[in-house]
């Protein structure tokens, strides 16, 4: 099995085109430390000397498994498997390692750094890498300053349209519980909506930011959606 720190989906094909979720209830993720440090982050190094080097372009499938499961760091992702992490490994795993600037249990180039300021500047089909049939995507986001509120709309440059929170008035953001019911961090919801001179269209792109419980770190991660039927707005 892959390394505990994900939840992956392997695509089937077939004429009907079925998934099938590959998540084994054995290896679950451990609540992280709150004090994740530099040794902390190098404490599988000795057992995957056992294994040794492998290379992203070694064509032993089965090798490369097994250094996952020993390291608990992905090489890299076979063809036919997504990188679909629930919201509890999101904060534990990904999120607090970033923030106790650990080494990050997968490849560098499936989550993208940028800024809160450069974030909100652009439409968020001018942020996302164009990759077929691909339909989320995972950010990095420094704050530079910027606070994700529960009822905030975010402005998007030029006035090309704006986040809008879906969590309902009233309500405060929605608290993410580990595998033992303890809260480990926040999620908020936003929907993109498109402005013109007359009126403002609800489009198919959503997304979640994920932040720890101390809401003062540098660092939030944000998962941009494109919804089934999203049409180019």
């Amino acid at each position: 099995m892959f390394s505990t720190v994900l939840t992956l989906f392997m695509v089937i094909h077939s004429p009907s085109e079925q998934r099938k979720e590959v998540d084994d209830a054995s290896l679950q993720p451990q609540k992280p430390d709150e004090n994740a440090n530099a040794s902390s982050c190098d404490s599988r190094s000795a057992r995957q000397k056992e294994v040794g080097n492998t290379s992203s372009s070694d064509a032993d499938l089965e090798k490369r498994i097994l250094l996952d499961e020993i390291t608990g760091y992905v090489q890299e992702i076979p063809i036919g498997f997504k990188f679909k992490p629930k919201d509890h490994v999101i904060i534990g795993d990904y999120l607090r390692k970033k923030v106790a600037n650990c080494p990050l249990p997968i490849p560098s180039d499936m989550i993208q750094d940028i800024s809160a300021s450069d974030f909100y500047k652009k439409h968020p089909k001018d942020i996302v890498t164009d990759v077929l049939d691909q339909r989320e995507w995972f950010f990095y986001i420094k704050r530079d300053g910027i606070k994700f509120e529960d009822y905030k709309i975010r402005e998007v440059v030029d006035g090309v349209g704006n986040w809008q929170p879906l969590q309902p008035f009233g309500t405060s953001k929605s608290s993410v519980q580990d595998l033992k019911g303890e809260t480990i961090g926040y999620k908020l919801s936003f929907r993109f909506f498109r402005k013109s001179a007359e009126s403002s269209k609800r489009t198919h792109w959503k997304m979640d930011v994920y932040e720890l419980t101390e809401q003062d770190t540098e660092w939030a991660m944000a998962r941009v959606e494109k919804g089934i039927e999203y049409r180019g707005e």
